[in-house]
């Protein structure tokens, strides 16, 4: 996955400027810190995910469509005798 930044100076500061104490601001940004490293997902690497998925998927269409060929030759086969 993607690293996500995070300006945790920024963050501090606008904790601070809302109300927070010094600590609770740095605790509050350490948290968002250890979250955004714990593996969320940005939307490219939702993309990524969508665009494999869906070739995958079209190869999967492929693959069913030449079983049900192979199938249909077979009982139209066993017709024709």
């Amino acid at each position: 996955m993607s690293a996500v930044t995070f300006d945790t100076l920024q963050a501090v500061e606008t904790l601070k400027a809302r109300g927070f104490t010094e600590e609770q601001a740095r605790g509050v940004t350490e948290v968002l810190i250890k979250t955004s490293e714990e593996g969320l997902a940005t939307k490219h690497d939702v993309k990524e995910l969508e665009l494999s998925i869906r070739a995958e998927l079209t190869l999967l269409k492929c693959m069913v469509g030449f079983v049900l060929a192979g199938v249909m030759s077979i009982v139209i086969k066993l017709f024709i005798r």
